[in-house]
């Protein structure tokens, strides 16, 4: 359109589909500030490129290519990219959200920061701040309630009492939650099948759609996007679920990082289409009712499962973990007896609800007691997070070592001035992230933990008042524990490693639809629940984690199954009548930093293994570091795969198998 006041053209860009697409169409990218890349100078190019290959194995690499689309890396691989960038040359980043090509760490390499054109955070009203009355510890009295029984329960003593907030969404007080609930749960339950699927990021919107989704009688299921389209197909499918609420604003970002969401379309069900579909009189209804009775949410039937969440596990397929609410509440009560938190507390909630301690801690414990939560969706945008703390005076942050160690990195040491403590977990905390917290917030407490999401997942911590650097803590009360010495089946001697079992109310009752191994087994005459896990256990009772006996690794915090890599890989290079396997899948036993590596006698490229992996479904993680050819796969007498071997070929490479 031509505009002849100011002698100016407008455009109008016009998308067509040729039939009804249910995903939305990408967001326009955002903003870079980008500076020439012909300045780069070519020593710096050629450390990039070389570090690039080193995480992926792809070799032909240009500045042009996109490091999600093109070369499979997620979040949490650009993540590392940008600490190796601080390490490498000392220049402090972005976030992940800038980097989007080669060529833009190439930039950054040499000074020039990148950065997404970021609105202003939005203001924190007073009543943000307004701890008051609201000053007592925090104890778990009653576990025989259900979730939303303590829920209510704590949300009649302070009904207009500010208890969750994040940017998008503002903050919410607890009747503003239930008018909220009462507005959704007529029209989820009416979506059918007894589970629902709930896939959102940390956020206010994702406490809400669980709450309201027990309230609707519903059982809520916990999708984890991070293991791939083929697992998640196959974790709703195990269990039946017919649909997933969502938000596109989620789907697009998956896009963007090139994951296929195609398969998945027709279980989306989209929160955003969910407003024009609530009618005046529900509103007005909800409110009024939000203000005067609350009678019909205290006799909702709720489902006796509170969440089910999933394992990558050590088998090709995810299983799927029914915590109950006493599981829950159980494990929630041992840890606060061990590490004090008050209700005058901020808690910082960046951990996906997908996760079994973002759904646990994060979610469910500050709504169901009274503490405040803020919640940020992405917990690699460490310069947002910084930003986070220092505006609404979070004192309490629950994380990964690999997140804290970002927000250490990028944040200012005024903007930590309120946190006091950082309870970590789901990988070994490194000396370099004490030392950096203890130079920026010396008041802050680093307590490392311990649990597994069949346990609620919590199984230890360390104490508040004597915390242990390098340890797990001690056993939450209410758990009891055995160490197993691995090759005699008895009790482990004091001081010597031995593997961790079980018992106790905050213990799941089984996998759902489950016909592999049970995860329970018999030791003194008892049924325990084998963790599968190599522990240490000091005199005065204090834990330190030794490695595990199960064949998955933890990266980034996820569960990363090596037979789900060697099944994929087995279909594509062993023949069906093949008599000797020609591969096998280990890892090395660097807790902090695993490499998965690939033992073969065939010539095998990098790249191209790594493809095959990526186009089966499963997530960037399960890439491939290595591949060491060797003349034969090792086997035991029974025929199958000698993996102790392959262990002592990562740890001795000159040795034969």
């Amino acid at each position: 359109f031509y505009n002849a006041k100011n002698h100016s053209n407008t455009y109008i860009r016009c998308y067509f589909w040729e039939k009804p697409h249910s995903l939305p169409l990408p967001e326009p990218k955002q903003e870079i500030c980008r500076g020439d890349i012909q300045s780069v100078p070519e020593n710096i190019r050629q450390l990039v490129l070389q570090r690039i290959t080193e995480l992926t194995g792809i070799t032909n690499l240009n500045a042009d290519q996109y490091l999600a689309k093109d070369l499979g890396l997620d979040s949490v691989k650009i993540a590392e990219i940008i600490a190796w960038l601080e390490q490498e040359f000392g220049f402090p980043q972005g976030n992940t959200d800038a980097y989007q090509t080669i060529g833009d760490v190439m930039l950054a390499a040499t000074g020039k920061s990148l950065s997404t054109v970021q609105t202003a955070l939005k203001p924190v009203s007073k009543h943000w701040f307004d701890s008051g009355k609201y000053k007592d510890r925090i104890f778990v009295q009653d576990c025989t309630k259900t979730l939303p029984q303590q829920f209510l329960a704590q949300a009649s003593q302070y009904p207009d009492r500010v208890i969750l907030a994040d940017q998008q969404s503002g903050e919410k007080t607890y009747r503003q939650i239930i008018t909220a609930i009462f507005v959704l749960k007529p029209h989820l339950a009416k979506i059918p099948g007894q589970y629902l699927g709930l896939m959102f990021p940390s956020s206010v919107a994702a406490n809400i759609f669980y709450l309201a989704t027990l309230f609707a009688g519903k059982t809520p299921v916990m999708v984890n996007w991070t293991t791939g389209t083929k697992n998640i197909l196959y974790s709703l499918q195990n269990l039946g679920v017919e649909k997933v609420i969502t938000a596109r604003k989620l789907l697009v970002k998956l896009q963007q990082q090139g994951m296929d969401l195609n398969p998945l379309v027709p279980y989306f069900v989209y929160a955003e289409d969910l407003a024009p579909q609530i009618t005046l009189f529900q509103k007005l209804k909800a409110l009024c009712l939000a203000r005067m009775s609350w009678k019909s949410l205290k006799k909702s039937i709720c489902s006796p499962i509170a969440a089910v969440l999933f394992t990558s596990g050590s088998e090709s397929n995810p299983k799927s973990v029914p915590l109950s609410h006493q599981n829950i509440l159980s494990d929630l009560q041992g840890v606060v007896k061990t590490a004090a938190v008050y209700q005058s507390n901020v808690m910082l909630g960046m951990l996906p609800p997908f996760h079994s301690f973002g759904l646990v801690a994060t979610l469910i414990f500050p709504m169901c007691f009274g503490m405040r939560a803020v919640y940020y969706p992405n917990p690699t945008e460490s310069k947002a997070i910084a930003n986070i703390i220092e505006a609404y005076h979070v004192t309490l942050s629950l994380s990964t070592p690999t997140f804290l160690q970002g927000i250490m990195r990028a944040a200012q040491a005024f903007q930590l001035k309120t946190l006091e403590m950082v309870v970590t977990g789901a990988e070994k905390c490194p000396e370099s992230v004490y030392k950096l917290t203890k130079e920026l917030c010396p008041q802050a407490k680093i307590l490392e933990g311990y649990g597994v999401t069949e346990c609620s997942p919590v199984l230890s911590i360390n104490p508040d008042d004597d915390p242990r650097p390098g340890t797990i803590g001690k056993m939450i009360a209410g758990v009891k524990y055995a160490l197993v010495d691995v090759d005699t089946e008895e009790p482990a001697v004091l001081g010597k490693i031995g593997r961790l079992l079980v018992q106790g109310p905050n213990v799941f009752a089984g996998y759902a639809n489950h016909n592999g191994k049970s995860p329970f087994m018999e030791f003194a005459g008892e049924s325990w629940y084998n963790t599968g896990d190599l522990v240490i256990e000091s005199p005065d009772h204090f834990l330190s984690f030794a490695g595990r006996l199960k064949r998955f690794v933890k990266m980034a915090g996820e569960m990363v199954s090596l037979p789900a890599i060697e099944e994929i890989l087995k279909v594509k290079y062993t023949s069906p009548d093949a008599e000797k396997p020609n591969l096998a899948v280990e890892a090395t036993e660097d807790v902090a930093s695993p490499e998965i590596v690939l033992f073969t006698t065939l010539d095998l490229d990098r790249a191209q293994v790594n493809e095959v992996i990526r186009s089966s479904g499963l997530s960037p993680l399960h890439n491939i570091r290595r591949i060491q050819k060797i003349p034969e796969i090792p086997l035991l007498g029974t025929g199958k795969c000698d993996y102790r071997s392959l262990k002592k070929l990562l740890e001795n490479p000159g040795t034969k198998p």
